[in-house]
């Protein structure tokens, strides 16, 4: 088998520019700022991430206190 990677975008959704997205992450009805990673299997849900924020590997982001706590570029 080859290499394959896998990414789900389920909109609504709102991206800026320069998003970097881990295999097997889901990103789900957000908005998305620019200069933004989400590791590898990480979940994003109904949040609003702020430019340069970084989602770590396997995070579970599902509200906006969440997501406001993660760390920025």
């Amino acid at each position: 088998m080859g290499n394959t990677i896998n990414v789900v975008f389920h909109g609504p959704l709102e991206v800026g520019n320069r998003l970097t997205i881990g295999d097997d992450a889901i990103l789900f009805r957000s908005t998305v700022g620019n200069d933004v990673t989400i590791g590898n299997k990480a979940i994003v849900v109904d949040v609003t991430l702020a430019d340069g924020t970084i989602v770590p590997p396997g995070s579970i982001v599902t509200n906006q206190e969440q997501a406001d706590a993660l760390e920025t570029m």
